[in-house]
């Protein structure tokens, strides 16, 4: 575009060299720069007003006229000498609003010399079309060229010294412009070079290349000085080395470095003469084999500065040309690197995009609609689509044929919503079923600008989405009827305000009270007001754990507004979270329990006043409940006792036949067994009697078993000792009827006649009773003793107790225990002495006394206790010995004989001058005292 309008310069300004100007306006508006085009220049003899000496475009008819200079952005641009860039001037300039208005115009200034003499600028009236850096770039270059045609062609206009300065000014301008036509060649074929170019370090590389080339300098490159690091990304080097990477720059001065502003030209011809460099500078740049150098400032943000440095390795006096290419350059290649960003970051746009519409879950179309001979919407085709269309459809690939093609008979809507949007131009969201796919989609429908008749469709299969919906629906209805129907209470509350949002009629029936009334206002405090206070904070508790997401089960009571009645309720609670796992809702079951609270309390008062220890289990031994009397009596409580942890309190010999009367249950129907369970307060294992029994639903299955434990200890160790009587019994009864044989025996070989027979007889059976009644009154572990069995035989003889003389005398312990096995013998023994004392001895005469003694000892290493008896007579008339009858009687030959053979006793037995004197040793118990004695 540049060249074409340089070489249309370049022609007029040799045909019609006075019509340049003109011919400049009327090439930016035929080469579509400009709306309008136009060159302002100071009125000659009045500095302030300004002529528009050529126009073009649509401001054409404004040519040949003047402006005040104050009165138009000229103005400001004269004063100021620089390019300006002004969006609807008239709002700044309300004189200047000619029409068509100026939506924006770009101004330079035009020179003649070193000073501006006007305005060369350009108009666009589209507000679609804005001005770019490279529209400054060629009004500023093509402004430069027309400056200097006008200057020559003021110079010959006014030539007045002669034709050699004539011919010798049209040579320096030729050859200016000829350089310029040399620099501009170069500058366009360095923009068609970096045109095709997407990367920016190639960009860069090709443009240090063909600028050091041009220049013939040692180096050139692209980089950037961040935080006091010169980064090169490139260089193009010829004689010296490449300097490409990471450089400090701590070395150049604050003040020499603020030079470095966005597009300032930092020049420098000799660095080891050039004051702005301190030393280390210099020291630096030396290294580098630099002398001389040109750099420009692309741009400047906050931290880094971006540059193209022009280097060489001898002094180097840079001519204002030589500048100037550096900056056209610099600008060039600072705009291609933008725009290889600018693209590089569109195709990565695009490339989301692209990845995003092939990955995208929703299915998307585009579709030209098409319309009949009559100009309805008739048909679509596909004309895009993405992945996601096939799997959302089930269609085969779409693209480039027709719905009527894929479909047969599609649904006509499709059509005629497509066509509603191109209508009316609105985008459109609807649900819409194809009948021929047997599936239903959501939506989106938005024209697409630009192009006609073609619509974009988003859309979503939703056919699962709305048969889900219709079950939710239909599962809503059937809940609302279960909930109807239901005696138990259906509620959900707001998790936040807990305020009700839906109650069941079981409502109504449970509580007296509407549930309109109940649901309205502050529901919630209304609710808590039926709770009983007491129950009150259980209930709130409850609702709050359940807030936190714990589903609970809670007891509580309430007074019915109505009829004051107390009734018993059971809420099972639990939260409904939504999507993110935050409690949204509460949901409730509430059940009136109030008949079976009342029917508990009547069966726990008649459980816990019973005196067995009741108990439930379930799963062939694992119990779930125990009364009171359990816990009072094993002192373990219910976390203790539950499942099988009730077992520690068997006694560890019987836990296996607990066990085992468990796994025969079932198939039993029940069982019954005998173990021991330790009592707390002292540690004894008493016996108790278990029974259990099934507890069956209405089908007949076992759902738990009710037992008892009955306390047996006491009945145990009665029946225990009702059979060692029994046996003591039998063996007692034998040796009685042996003994009561033996006396029998003896006392008839003695007796005189069938009358002494019966006299001997029934005194001697009378002392066996005596006996025998001793031993009668005698519990399991007691003994008879001896100073009780010599008491009972004297008080039956009437020769002691209250009446009788003192003619006993009895010295010994109380309460001597003796064998069991040795009391009828002994008791014979001692009934023989006092019988014969009675009859002829102590007891028979007048003047005689028995003393009867009695002592213990121990003998032998064993330590055995022994009973050692002294039954001595005196004042007793003895008989001549001579004159005694020879033998022994039947009580003597009992001690000297029998004791001793049956009981291991020592015995004695002499008649004294004035009395019997017999002594017994026997054994006797281990322990040989009673308690109390």
């Amino acid at each position: 575009m540049e060249a074409a309008a340089l070489a249309t310069l370049v022609e007029e300004l040799t045909e019609r060299p006075g019509n340049l100007l003109q011919k400049l306006c009327e090439t930016l508006v035929d080469l579509g720069v400009a709306d309008s085009a136009g060159i302002s220049l100071i009125e000659d003899g009045d500095a302030g007003r300004f002529r528009w000496v050529a126009l073009a475009g649509r401001w054409e008819q404004f040519r040949g006229g003047t402006m005040p200079f104050d009165a138009s952005p000229c103005g400001v641009v004269i004063e100021r000498d620089t390019m300006l860039l002004f969006e609807h001037p008239e709002r700044v300039f309300p004189t200047a609003g000619a029409e068509p208005l100026i939506h924006e115009v770009l101004l330079v200034p035009f020179h003649a010399g070193e000073r501006p003499i006007g305005t060369l600028w350009i108009i666009t009236h589209d507000p679609a079309r804005m001005f770019d850096g490279e529209d400054v770039r060629i009004l500023k270059r093509l402004g430069r060229f027309a400056s200097a045609a006008h200057r020559m062609n003021h110079a010959l206009a006014s030539a007045t010294f002669g034709r050699a300065e004539l011919e010798r000014a049209v040579e320096e301008r030729s050859q200016a412009l000829r350089e310029r036509e040399q620099r501009q060649s170069f500058l366009l074929n360095l923009s068609d070079a970096l045109r095709p170019l997407t990367d920016a370090a190639e960009i860069a590389q090709l443009a240090a290349a063909r600028l050091g080339e041009r220049l013939g300098v040692a180096r050139v490159f692209y980089g950037d000085v961040c935080d006091d690091r010169l980064t090169v990304t490139c260089d193009h080097a010829s004689g010296v080395p490449s300097i490409v990477g990471e450089h400090s720059m701590a070395a150049f001065d604050y003040a020499f470095m603020g030079e470095y502003r966005p597009g300032a030209l930092v020049s420098v011809s000799d660095v080891a003469a050039d004051p702005r460099l301190n030393a280390a500078a210099r020291d630096q740049l030396r290294a580098r084999q630099v002398a001389a150098f040109v750099d420009l400032t692309l741009f400047r943000d906050d931290r880094r500065v971006g540059i193209l440095a022009v280097q060489h390795d001898h002094p180097r006096a840079w001519t204002p040309a030589e500048e100037g290419m550096i900056r056209e350059v610099g600008e060039r290649v600072h705009w291609a690197i933008e725009r290889a960003r600018i693209d590089a970051a569109r195709r990565k746009s695009e490339e989301r995009y692209r990845t995003l519409f092939e990955s995208m879950d929703e299915a998307y179309a585009v579709v030209e609609v098409l319309k009949d001979a009559e100009g309805a919407w008739a048909d679509f085709r596909f004309i895009e689509v993405n992945p996601a269309f096939m799997s959302h459809t089930a269609m085969p690939y779409p693209v480039g044929r027709t719905a009527t093609e894929l479909l047969g008979n599609p649904n006509p809507r499709w059509t005629q919503l497509y066509g509603q949007v191109l209508d009316t131009g609105t985008p459109l969201r609807v649900e819409e079923a194809e009948v021929t796919l047997g599936l239903t989609f959501d939506l989106n429908i938005f024209a697409l600008k630009g192009q006609e008749n073609r619509v974009a469709v988003l859309f979503s299969n939703i056919t699962e989405r709305k048969r889900a919906e219709e079950a939710r629906r239909a599962s809503e209805e059937q809940f609302r009827q279960f909930g109807h129907a239901s005696r138990d209470i259906l509620w959900i509350r707001e998790a936040q305000g807990l305020q009700w949002r839906y109650l069941t009629p079981a409502f109504e029936t449970i509580y007296g009270l509407p549930r309109e009334a109940a649901m309205a206002g502050d529901n919630y405090r209304g609710w808590l007001d039926l709770i009983l206070p007491a129950d009150r904070v259980r209930a709130i508790d409850a609702i709050e754990r359940v807030r936190r997401g714990v589903p609970v089960t809670f007891e509580y009571r309430i007074c019915r507004p109505g009829d004051g009645a107390i009734r018993w309720l059971r809420d099972t609670v639990f939260p409904i979270l939504d999507d993110s796992g935050a409690v949204m809702l509460i949901g409730g079951v509430g059940h009136d329990f109030t008949e079976a609270r009342e029917a508990e309390l009547r069966l726990k008062t008649l459980v816990e006043g019973i005196p067995q220890l009741v108990w439930r289990a379930v799963d062939g031994g694992e119990w779930t409940w125990a009364s009171p009397q359990w816990t009072e009596y094993s002192g373990q409580r219910p976390d203790a006792y539950r499942d099988w942890g009730w077992l520690d309190a068997v006694h560890p010999e019987d836990r296996a036949a607990a066990r085992a009367a468990w796994s025969q249950a079932l198939l039993q129907g029940g069982f019954e067994v005998e173990y021991r369970i330790r009592r707390q307060r002292d540690g004894e294992y008493r016996w108790f009697q278990t029974r259990a029994a099934p507890v069956r639903d209405e089908a007949g299955t076992i759902i738990e078993w009710l037992g008892t434990s009955t306390d047996i200890d006491d009945l145990r160790t009665m029946h225990a000792r009702q059979q060692v009587l029994v046996a003591e019994l039998q063996h007692r009864t034998r040796n009685l009827i042996a003994v009561v044989r033996s006396t029998a025996e003896k006392t008839m070989r003695r007796a005189a006649n069938l009358a002494d027979f019966r006299e001997r007889f029934g005194d001697r059976l009378g002392a066996l009773a005596r006996v025998q009644g001793l031993l009668s009154r005698l519990d399991e572990h007691d003994r008879v003793t001896f100073d009780a069995l010599i008491r009972a035989d004297l008080r039956a003889m009437g020769v002691l107790g209250e009446g009788c003389t003192q003619r006993v005398t009895l010295d010994g312990p109380a309460g001597v225990r003796l064998r069991s096995s040795t009391v009828q013998m002994l008791a014979m023994a001692l009934h023989e002495l006092a019988t014969n004392a009675a009859k002829y001895g102590a007891l028979h005469q007048a003047g005689g006394h028995l003393a009867i003694r009695w002592w213990l000892d121990v003998e032998g290493d064993a330590g055995e206790p022994w009973l050692h008896i002294d039954w001595r007579e005196s004042g007793v008339a003895m008989p001549d010995p001579a004159s005694a009858p020879t033998g022994t009687g039947q009580g003597r030959e009992l001690i000297e004989r029998a004791l001793p053979y049956q009981l291991r006793a020592r015995t004695t037995y002499v008649l004294g001058r004035d009395g019997v004197h017999c002594t017994i040793a026997i054994p006797v118990s281990v322990a040989p005292f009673a308690e109390g004695a």
